[in-house]
């Protein structure tokens, strides 16, 4: 998994920080499902349901793709005294 990332930081009260993958990034997903902890089964002989889980693991990743943004939440910090 590797991306490029739009970072916006604006030092203020307000704090209006938030980050976006510039573009979709590179990643490799392999998805062996497994039903059980003791009696393991199998589901990777589904096909439908790893390329179901294949597809929903991409379109939770396009959420962070420029235009869509993440808050980020840098506390805002004040010179002290000293």
């Amino acid at each position: 998994f590797y991306a490029r990332v739009k970072l916006y930081f604006m030092p203020s009260y307000k704090g209006k920080c938030w980050y976006s993958l510039v573009s979709a990034p590179a990643y490799d997903v392999h998805i062996e499902p497994v039903l059980g902890r003791f009696n393991k089964i199998a589901l990777s002989k589904f096909p439908q349901l790893t390329t179901f889980l294949s597809s929903m693991i991409a379109l939770k990743i396009q959420k962070f793709v420029w235009p869509n943004k993440r808050t980020l939440r840098i506390p805002y910090s004040r010179a002290v005294n000293v």
